[in-house]
C-alpha cells in the first residue's frame, strides 16, 4: 500500500505561450532558466556548459559562465542546473551542477560554487571555482536536473539513480550513497558544506546525513514554493509512468519507492537482488501520474508567481517532453491536490514548442518554458488577450453603446478591428486608448480608460452609420501606435474606448462612452 493524497483532476483551462527568444538567437540545447534578484534579465544554461544572459530576446556576446572544458557532453550528460545563492547580491556566489568524466563507464555529478568577477557582475570568475560535492554515477544518464534553495537558505539537489535500465544496482533504495535522492545541505558557511540540524537521517549508521528524501529515479526539475516551503518534484519514469511528488513544508525522510515501484505501480524490471516489496506501506505515492500514452518524460516545473496570469499563482506548472501537454497542480491545504490540464495556444502563428525541457522565471516574475530542439523560449501568458472591462451606459438611442473586437492582438497580423454599436445615427465618435483602466463618470456615461501617468491617445474619428454603428480598423504599424509613449508593443496592454456625441442623453449631457476593452498584444 502506498501513502497518498486524494487527487482531483479538473477540466482544461486555456493559456498562451508567447515566444520571447527565437531559434536564430543562438541558445543551444537549454537545460535551465533562472533570474537574479534585482535583475530584469534572465539567465539560460546550455547543456554544453555555458550560461548566457538574455536581454530583450538576445543573448549577450560573452557568456555569464563557461564550463565547457569541464563538462562531459555524451549520453544524457552535460550541465544540468545552476542557482544564485540567497545572498548573491552581497557574495556574488552561484552554484552549478554538471557531469564530469571520471575515467569509467559512468560520470561524476559535480556541484561547484563560483563567484562573479570583481567589477563585472555579468561574468563568473573561472579562478573562483570551488568543488562542493562529487557524486560518482554508474552510467551516463539520470544525474538529476535541478538545484535550488529552500526558504531557510539551505541548498537542495535532486540526484537521479545514475544509470538507465531500472536501477540495476538498486542505488535509490541504498541510503549509503546519494544516488536516487533529494539532498539538503548548508553552503552558507565554511566549504564544502554542513548538515542542517533537522535533516532526517543524522546519526543513523550507514546512511548519508545529506539525504532529505530517497527512492527517486530521475528528478528532472523540482521546485520549492517560496510562499510556504512546499516541495514539488517531477520524477521521470522508466517504461510506464511519469509522476509528480508533493511534500508539504516540513516533510522529511520520505521514500518514493523507486525501483520497487514506478509511480503507483509495481516495477518488475529492476534486477535488484534486494529491495523492499512493491507493496511496502511506507512508500509515498505520487499525487499525480500519467502513462506513456499521454507522454514519454515529465518536465518539471515551477510554482508560478505571475502578474499576467494570476490564476496560475501558487500552482506547480509542468509539462511532458514529448507530448507538450501542460498541467498545473495545486494543494488545497486540506490534504488534496487539484490538477488542471491547460489548453495551449502558441504565438506567433507557426511557432512550435517541440521538446519542452525546462521552466524558469524571468526578471519580471513571469513563467518561461524552453524548447530543447531549437533554443526557443516562451513566456506563459493569458489565453484571453481581449477582455471587456466595462459596458456602455444608457444613451439617447437605448441601453448603451457596445465595443466588440474582431481579428487578433498579434502584431505581425495587424488585423485588430474594434466595432461600436448602439449609438445614435450619424453621430460623431472618437476612439481613444491609454495604458490603464478606471471608472470615472463623464457626460452621460463612464470613462474606463486611465492615462496611467501618460496621456489618453486619439486613435481615429468616425461618423456612425444610420443604424448607429462605427468601425475602427487599427493599423498598428502607423501613427500613433508605432512610436513614442503611445507605442503598442509585444507584451504591452492597452485599454480602448470610444467617445461619442449623445445629444439628449438620459443624464442631460451631450457626450457618452462606449464599452471598453483591454488588449494584451503579442508578437
Amino acid at each position: 500500500m502506498l501513502l497518498s493524497l486524494p487527487l482531483c483532476f479538473l477540466a482544461q483551462q486555456p493559456i498562451a505561450l508567447e515566444r520571447v527568444v527565437v531559434p536564430s538567437a543562438g541558445i543551444v540545447q537549454p537545460v535551465d532558466i533562472q533570474s537574479r534578484p534585482g535583475d530584469s534579465r534572465f539567465f539560460v544554461a546550455e547543456r554544453n556548459g555555458r550560461v548566457k544572459i538574455v536581454v530583450d530576446g538576445t543573448p549577450l556576446g560573452l557568456p555569464f559562465a563557461d564550463l565547457s572544458a569541464r563538462v562531459a557532453v555524451n549520453g544524457d550528460t552535460g550541465l544540468r542546473s545552476f542557482a544564485f545563492a540567497p545572498d548573491h547580491p552581497a557574495s556574488g556566489h552561484v552554484f552549478l551542477w554538471y557531469d564530469a568524466e571520471n575515467g569509467t563507464d559512468g560520470v561524476d555529478g559535480v556541484l561547484v560554487r563560483m563567484t562573479t568577477m570583481v567589477g563585472n557582475e555579468d561574468r563568473l570568475d573561472p579562478a573562483s571555482l570551488v568543488e562542493v560535492l562529487r557524486v560518482p554515477q554508474d552510467g551516463k544518464s539520470h544525474g538529476g536536473g535541478h538545484i535550488g534553495f529552500d526558504p531557510e537558505g539551505r541548498l537542495l539537489l535532486g540526484i537521479g539513480d545514475g544509470k538507465p535500465g531500472g536501477d540495476p544496482m538498486c542505488r535509490a533504495q541504498d541510503r549509503s550513497n546519494l544516488l536516487g535522492t533529494m539532498i539538503r545541505i548548508d553552503v552558507s558557511g565554511a566549504l564544502p558544506y554542513t548538515i542542517p540540524a533537522d535533516n532526517p537521517f543524522i546519526g543513523m549508521a550507514g546512511v548519508r546525513p545529506e539525504i532529505l528524501h530517497y527512492g527517486l529515479r530521475h528528478p528532472w526539475k523540482w521546485c520549492v514554493d517560496s510562499s510556504n516551503g512546499d516541495l514539488w518534484i517531477a520524477d521521470v519514469g522508466e517504461v510506464q509512468r511519469e509522476e509528480v511528488d508533493y511534500i508539504p513544508a516540513g516533510g522529511a525522510g520520505l521514500n518514493f519507492g523507486w525501483p520497487a515501484v514506478e509511480g503507483s505501480t509495481c516495477f518488475t524490471g529492476d534486477g535488484c537482488a534486494v529491495h523492499p516489496d512493491c507493496t511496502e506501506p511506507t512508500f509515498t505515492a505520487p499525487v499525480f501520474e500519467y502513462n506513456h500514452g499521454m507522454g514519454c518524460s515529465i518536465t518539471g516545473g515551477r510554482v508560478a508567481e505571475s502578474t499576467s496570469v494570476p490564476d496560475l499563482n501558487g500552482a506547480f506548472v509542468f509539462t511532458d517532453f514529448c507530448s507538450h501537454r501542460i498541467w498545473s497542480a495545486r494543494s488545497d491545504g486540506a490534504g488534496s491536490v487539484n490538477v488542471i490540464e491547460h489548453g495551449v495556444t502558441v504565438y506567433p502563428s507557426g511557432a512550435n514548442l517541440t521538446l519542452p525541457v525546462t521552466f524558469g522565471i524571468d526578471g519580471q516574475g513571469e513563467l518561461l518554458i524552453a524548447d530543447y530542439v531549437d533554443g526557443e523560449i516562451y513566456r506563459v501568458a493569458p489565453a484571453d488577450s481581449l477582455l471587456a472591462i466595462c459596458d456602455g451606459m444608457p444613451n439617447v438611442a437605448g441601453p448603451g453603446a457596445s465595443m466588440t473586437p474582431a481579428g487578433s492582438t498579434i502584431l505581425s497580423r495587424n488585423d485588430l478591428v474594434l466595432n461600436i454599436a448602439g449609438t445614435a445615427p450619424y453621430t460623431l465618435g472618437i476612439l481613444f486608448y491609454g495604458p490603464g483602466a478606471t471608472s470615472v463618470p463623464a457626460g452621460n456615461g463612464m470613462r474606463c480608460v486611465d492615462p496611467g501617468g501618460l496621456s489618453l491617445f486619439r486613435a481615429g474619428v468616425r461618423v456612425a452609420s444610420g443604424s448607429g454603428t462605427m468601425s475602427f480598423a487599427l493599423d498598428l504599424e502607423s501613427h500613433p501606435f508605432n512610436a513614442g509613449l503611445s507605442h503598442v508593443q509585444a507584451g504591452s496592454t492597452w485599454v480602448f474606448q470610444a467617445w461619442y456625441r449623445d445629444i439628449g442623453g438620459p443624464l442631460g449631457a451631450s457626450t457618452n462612452f462606449s464599452g471598453a476593452i483591454a488588449a494584451r498584444f503579442r508578437p
